[in-house]
């Protein structure tokens, strides 16, 4: 029995854990030794007070009812986690387990192993934090939000005080990546993560769902309207400048935001693709502003996708049709060239016209099948009219590049090969770009366009005169003519300034020894103003609208006669 019991003695006091033994009312009884190691006290000390008095306020009501189920019966329970307070003030995790020897005659009391379970909590907590949050902002992330958002919108069905979700996406955030390094851009995703925090209450979460997009969510609020209150505090947030890298250099950003509210219709994934779609619309409206989410804008995208999927469809089935829209000199209205224009013949949408479409593709990349097949359709029909009517000096054919097909690396390639193909004439080919897209980057749009004016093609700079870098890239770049817009030309007759710009951009381009282009002609007095100021050529529905290949036939048909019996060339045949 003696060496029994000191053997029992050695194994505790030599025991990691600590063994403690409880009377019924939770008074320490015995404490073994390895409590000291574990928690800082000296073992006699601590008996004849209560455990309870050691265990985190917030983890007691759980160990109360632990223990009431111990003292119940002797069955055994799983392992019991809670705080308990170290000696110097701070908290350990421990794991207890319990077994009821008050009946035992050699133990009358509650028996408790407990063992040091710190590291692992730590451990547990440091992996669910980076689960459920953002490494670079240490924001919440998408899950957390959505877990969140989903407890909000069951509060609002207990009381209804409304909730709100922004989705907010950066402006140009790109341009920093590529500019001045991922580095400073984390540094700039830090900052912005640190100023939405300062715009929100204590109860609001900002979440970053990676990238440069940041989700934020409103609960309980009193009004609706408090929601713009708080965009207002982060688009002024935005204003001061951000200080990047150790330069401190200054970068300015601004953010579209999305704003929809709900008090319990929809589930959080909805609520956020709302917020999403209403983000997506204030970037498209200008950006550095904030849309509320309408549900119009749902049927918008459905209809969108169903858009771009019979796009993507429509190539193949023959949907994309070649109209061709006449130029006339405006002092003979004798039709010198032709402007190629996409139309989409839809089965069940009927005609759609270009503006409608041609964003579309040049968001998909279609755009540049689209454009080949505009490209090939258009020097095909000129070699037909080329040979049925022939003129001197040829008709030429305008087709439009859109900015992704001109930045294409492939574009001179296949220029080249549609020429051969087609066996057509290059100086009869004009290929307009816009003006954005010849001085957005200079430098290589001079390269590439001097590549396609090698070939022999020529050149027009289309909308000419809605940028503000005309005059100073004008000069430098290679092209021969420019096509003034029409928004120039609508108020020629009624406004003084806008007379001056069309007067300055034909003499501009007459100085540059380029032939000025005028669109949209619509009235006898527009087309006389033109003449007067000596422009070359005009193009609008004053003289025709645009057509397929038969109309223009007929039209070119016409103005031979016209031509061959008077010997003179032939009047405008108007339509």
């Amino acid at each position: 029995m003696r060496e029994s019991e000191e053997r029992f003695r050695s194994l505790v006091r030599h025991a990691s854990d600590i063994i403690t033994v409880l009377e019924a009312d939770g008074t320490i009884r015995f404490e073994s030794p390895a409590v000291e190691k574990t928690l800082g006290y000296d073992s006699e000390e601590m008996v004849g007070k209560n455990i309870f008095d050691y265990i985190h306020p917030d983890d007691r009501e759980e160990a109360f009812g632990v223990f009431s189920l111990i003292m119940d019966g002797p069955e055994e329970l799983p392992p019991l986690q809670c705080r308990f307070r170290h000696a110097d003030g701070y908290w350990k995790y421990l794991e207890a387990v319990g077994s009821n020897q008050l009946e035992n005659p050699s133990v009358a009391g509650i028996v408790c192993n407990c063992r040091d379970i710190t590291e692992r909590k730590v451990l547990e907590e440091q992996i669910e934090h980076r689960a459920f949050h953002d490494s670079l902002t240490n924001l919440p992330n998408r899950t957390l939000f959505l877990d969140r958002l989903s407890h909000a919108l069951t509060r609002v069905e207990r009381r209804p005080k409304p909730i709100a979700v922004l989705f907010l996406d950066l402006d140009n955030f790109k341009v920093v990546n590529d500019s001045l390094g991922h580095e400073a851009g984390d540094q700039l995703l830090i900052e912005l993560a640190r100023r939405l925090q300062e715009c929100l209450r204590p109860e609001d979460t900002a979440a970053r769902f990676g990238g440069d997009e940041f989700a934020v969510l409103l609960d309980d609020l009193t009004y609706m309207s408090d929601v713009t209150k708080v965009v207002d505090r982060i688009v002024e947030s935005l204003e001061a400048p951000f200080f990047l890298d150790e330069t401190s250099r200054e970068v300015f950003v601004t953010a579209s935001i999305g704003v929809a509210g709900r008090l319990a219709e929809e589930g959080p994934k909805d609520l956020l693709r709302a917020a999403d779609l209403a983000m997506y619309e204030a970037k498209g409206s200008g950006k550095a502003r904030y849309a509320v989410f309408d549900p119009i804008l749902e049927r918008q995208v459905h209809e969108r996708l169903e858009l771009e999927s019979d796009l993507q469809r429509a190539l193949a089935r023959g949907e994309i049709k070649v109209y061709y829209q006449p130029q006339a000199r405006l002092d003979t209205e004798e039709i010198v060239g032709v402007e190629a224009l996409a139309r989409w013949e839809n089965p069940e949408r009927g005609m759609i016209l270009p503006e409608k479409f041609i964003p579309l593709a040049e968001e998909t990349g279609l755009i540049i099948p689209l454009g080949r097949y505009v490209l090939e359709e258009a020097c095909r029909q000129l070699k037909v009219w080329h040979e049925r009517h022939p003129r001197n000096p040829p008709l030429t054919m305008s087709v439009n590049l859109s900015t992704r097909q001109f930045r294409d690396p492939t574009l001179t390639g296949e220029v080249l090969n549609t020429l051969k193909e087609t066996n057509l004439a290059p100086e009869t080919l004009v290929l307009e770009i816009t003006e954005s897209a010849a001085v957005e980057d200079a430098k290589s749009a001079i390269s590439m366009l001097e590549t396609i004016r090698e070939l022999g093609v020529k050149i027009a700079i289309d909308d000419f005169g809605k940028g503000y870098s005309s005059l100073s890239y004008l000069r430098r770049l290679p092209v021969d003519s420019v096509k003034i817009d029409r928004s120039m030309i609508e108020r020629i007759e009624t406004d003084a300034g806008d007379w001056a710009i069309v007067s300055s951009s034909i003499m501009l381009a007459h100085t540059l020894k380029l032939e000025a282009v005028a669109e949209g002609v619509e009235s006898p007095g527009q087309a006389r103003e033109l003449r007067t100021l000596r422009c070359d050529t005009g193009q609008g529905y004053y003289w025709w609208k645009p057509g397929p290949a038969e109309t223009i036939a007929a039209l070119l048909t016409s103005q031979d006669e016209g031509s061959r019996s008077s010997g003179q060339p032939a009047g405008s045949g108007k339509i």
